[in-house]
């Protein structure tokens, strides 16, 4: 039995994440559990938070602006523009939920056809950076350059910033996405490679 007191430094149990029961779940009533210095988390949503390359989903906490969404552990952490307690409903922005399915779902029936008809493998924009002895210098480079990185993959999705998340540092780009470092790239098209001065 914990000690009078001491209750504020029990995390209750990992938030309830309704997108899995309900993808299409767009309204939803839930508890403050907990804040943080990234925002609040709660005792249930049906926000889909940033990862594996798929952007969180954004909309609204009792009618204040939620505008980023992540995992910390078994915690979801909704950042908000004003602090929030107790009791709320969340509402989902639809539009931006409903593109985001219809993007990941078409990717993947395409990743599969491509592996199915062509053998071919699937991957994402793919940067070709200077030569480098060791792989932490890459990674410096791109811990570097990831503001613009990130921002030049969110322009592919959306020409509207005001939809892009606020913190486009070296620490959201590498949540949003899974970046993988090669020695070599085999390029099987026919066309030629479209390049830019980094």
């Amino acid at each position: 039995m914990p000690r009078k007191g001491a209750l504020d430094t029990i995390h209750p149990a990992m938030t309830e994440r309704l997108y899995y029961s309900d993808p299409y779940l767009k309204e939803f009533t839930a508890r403050v559990v907990r804040k943080t210095a990234q925002g609040v988390v709660l005792d249930r949503t049906a926000f889909f938070p940033t990862g594996g390359g798929q952007p969180c989903d954004l909309g609204t906490l009792n009618g204040v602006e939620v505008t980023d969404v992540i995992e910390v552990g078994e915690d979801v952490v909704h950042a908000v523009a004003q602090p929030l307690e107790g009791e709320l409903r969340g509402v989902i922005d639809w539009e931006r939920r409903r593109d985001h399915m219809q993007q990941h779902h078409g990717q993947h029936l395409l990743s599969e056809a491509f592996l199915q008809v062509a053998r071919a493998q699937t991957y994402g924009t793919a940067f070709l950076l200077p030569e480098a002895e060791f792989e932490t210098e890459i990674e410096e480079w791109i811990a570097e350059n990831a503001t613009w990185l990130f921002e030049f993959q969110l322009s592919a999705w959306s020409d509207d910033e005001a939809r892009w998340p606020a913190d486009r540092g070296a620490k959201a780009f590498a949540a949003w996405f899974d970046v993988e470092i090669h020695d070599a790239v085999v390029d099987l098209a026919e066309a030629d490679l479209e390049t830019e001065e980094l």
